[in-house]
């Protein structure tokens, strides 16, 4: 936004892309009202600041500073756990506020991979992404290839796996929006059937049907669903492997099922099975 010259004897600045203009004490100028613009030719020109002037013996200097963007998130941390892997995806949905920006900034435990994926939706391009380590924390600067405001979507994924002999107690890594006025956040966890889990968190516990504003699907095996507000509460895993049993073999050599119906419609079924199997008790289904 540099000022430029319009006819009548007036200078008028006019800023593009989020910028705000200040006067710094003009000399030998006068504001121009709305209703004085189309005089000087501006009446269809946006100006953030006009003047007149009555001789060009004046001085107009203009200091310039970026509108600050002001956001808020929802983000959601989904977590699945199988025999080897915890498999980790993420959804952060931003609004953008105030101004434009293209830097959007989330954290995530340290002990998690740094290899991960970041996509946005919706349209949102990433153009890329680094990481710092701030103590225990893990701080990533998302680069979007263009500047935003209104709505944008970001997913995050990694999987990590852990030792399957030794499954204990660790901590779940939520993710965290960071450089945001409020954020409401929600997760869940899905299990295995060969895992006993459980999970401990002060979180409040939340019906399944509040995690609708992901794009994730749960699956069967969801063993809960939490929100809280604000920064992430302390939350952790105790895992154990169910104790496996062997179930001797059996091999059928003969399966007979034979049904009689009478004239009063009653029916009358024998089965007849000729097994082998060392098994000293079966129950057939």
């Amino acid at each position: 936004g540099e000022p430029f010259a319009a006819p009548g004897r007036s200078r008028a600045a006019q800023t593009l892309d989020d910028l705000v203009v200040r006067p710094d004490s003009p000399t030998g100028l006068v504001p121009l009202l709305d209703n004085e613009k189309a005089a000087f030719g501006l009446a269809d020109i946006p100006t953030a600041l006009a003047y007149r002037y009555t001789s060009r013996d004046y001085v107009m200097t203009l200091s310039l500073e970026r509108t600050a963007p002001s956001l808020a998130a929802e983000v959601f941390s989904f977590f699945r756990l199988d025999r080897d892997n915890l498999i980790a995806h993420y959804e952060l949905n931003y609004d953008i506020r105030e101004a434009r920006t293209r830097t959007l900034v989330f954290s995530l435990d340290k002990a998690t991979p740094m290899e991960i994926r970041i996509e946005g939706l919706d349209g949102v391009a990433v153009k890329e992404f680094d990481h710092n380590d701030d103590g225990t924390w893990r701080r990533w600067t998302v680069q979007l290839a263009d500047r935003h405001i209104g709505r944008v979507r970001l997913t995050v994924d990694f999987q990590q796996p852990y030792d399957p002999l030794a499954l204990t107690r660790f901590g779940v890594p939520l993710i965290q929006a960071e450089e945001v006025e409020f954020q409401s956040a929600f997760f869940a966890v899905e299990g295995d059937p060969e895992l006993e889990i459980a999970v401990t968190t002060p979180a409040r516990t939340i019906d399944p049907g509040e995690l609708a504003g992901a794009d994730y699907a749960i699956g069967k095996r969801l063993l809960g669903a939490y929100g809280y507000v604000g920064n992430r509460p302390s939350t952790s895993l105790q895992v154990s492997r169910r104790e496996a049993y062997t179930l001797p073999p059996a091999l059928t050599q003969r399966a007979e099922l034979i049904t009689k119906v009478s004239a009063a419609a009653v029916a009358q079924s024998v089965a007849r099975y000729d097994l082998l199997t060392k098994a000293t008790l079966l129950e057939i289904r």
